[in-house]
């Protein structure tokens, strides 16, 4: 078996060739957009191959984030600890906004609420006796309810707490390929990690442009966007070259408190579904069915499905239905052979 690579060694990952941008489904050249960079699960979610910690891959984030002049909000799924501990006082020395994700992840569609709000307590409390303040909440997996009256009742019990939902535009899920990455850097396979790399950077680019033509579709405008990225060895691996893509592309990176003034935010939500969707489906009230009947607002997205394994290619995002979970609902344009051995598919299958 090839040795594992090196902490050391992490920067080859931002050294690979470019990936091939996937076609985009605008027809202009995309103009100039504020983007917040939002980072879910701090302190880390997954394991550290190669000898890495979460402190120093956390350093590695920040240094970037400095560099690229950007503006950072992280959600803190608030378990305790001394590793929580020492990542959140990283993150907190340098300046980023700290926000409640909940203790434990917990899921409000598959928790009692009142279970759900005491996770929201807990939270809160950890991170103020670590001297934090936190005004933002983020939904784990973006689920704000099924029904009106769950949501509502999610709802209320956030502001209960003094807290402001921080919603997500740019949604994607790109944290899917996240454990294979991670099995690919234990392994030393450099191939797999680079091919990994391509997709995570072609799913994001793919993204962006499509949730920009959203907000064009159901606003008549673009908005101050907010992007979803997660606390993983893949993101502290490729933070630069994803923030130097999406400059390319026209961001310019702004803090969540700018992003959170564009009036779209204060709209209602108007999306009950299983579904945890982007800010700009809840506000339009793109419902699951109408994506499902092929509505004429799809998503273009790179993704992980139990069959056919990794995907490569521009595919339509299908919204799953009442019960089922989204990666066994999503339709693949093609297999990325290098990256769908049944190791990473057994262990992507239990992420």
């Amino acid at each position: 078996m090839p040795a594992p690579v090196p902490a050391a060694d992490r920067s080859e990952a931002a050294q690979a060739s470019p990936p091939q941008r996937p076609p985009s489904i605008s027809a202009a050249v995309p103009e100039p957009f504020g983007l917040a960079i939002t980072i879910d699960d701090v302190p880390w979610n997954g394991p550290m191959p190669g000898g890495d910690t979460a402190v120093r891959a956390t350093r590695r984030m920040i240094e970037v984030l400095a560099q690229h002049r950007a503006p950072v909000a992280v959600f803190v799924n608030c378990r305790g600890g001394r590793t929580s501990r020492l990542v959140l006082d990283e993150w907190a020395a340098a300046g980023a906004t700290v926000g409640n994700h909940t203790t434990g992840h917990l899921d409000l569609h598959a928790t009692p609420l009142a279970r759900w709000e005491e996770s929201i307590r807990d939270c809160d409390a950890f991170l103020k006796r670590t001297g934090v303040r936190p005004r933002y909440f983020r939904y784990s997996q973006l689920h704000h309810g099924r029904t009106s009256a769950e949501g509502d009742s999610a709802a209320a019990a956030v502001a209960r707490q003094g807290y402001r939902n921080a919603p997500v535009t740019i949604d994607n899920s790109d944290f899917l390929l996240a454990t294979p990455y991670e099995l690919a850097m234990r392994a030393g396979d450099t191939a797999k990690r680079d091919a990994l790399t391509r997709l995570m950077l072609a799913h994001d680019s793919v993204a962006t442009v499509h949730f920009r033509d959203v907000a064009r579709a159901v606003l008549g405008r673009d908005v101050r966007h907010v992007l979803l990225l997660h606390a993983n060895t893949m993101t502290a691996d490729n933070l630069d070259r994803l923030l130097t893509m999406l400059a390319d592309m026209g961001a310019h990176f702004i803090s969540l408190d700018d992003a959170l003034a564009d009036p779209v935010y204060a709209l209602p939500d108007r999306v009950r579904s299983p579904a945890g969707v982007s800010w700009l489906y809840r506000v339009g009230a793109i419902s699951t069915d109408r994506m499902q009947r092929g509505g004429r607002v799809t998503t273009p997205v790179i993704l992980y499905d139990g069959n056919c394994g990794f995907c490569d290619g521009t595919v339509k995002f299908v919204l799953p239905a009442a019960g089922h979970r989204p990666r066994r609902d999503l339709a693949c344009a093609m297999a990325l052979r290098s990256a769908s051995d049944a190791e990473a598919r057994e262990e992507a299958s239990r992420a």
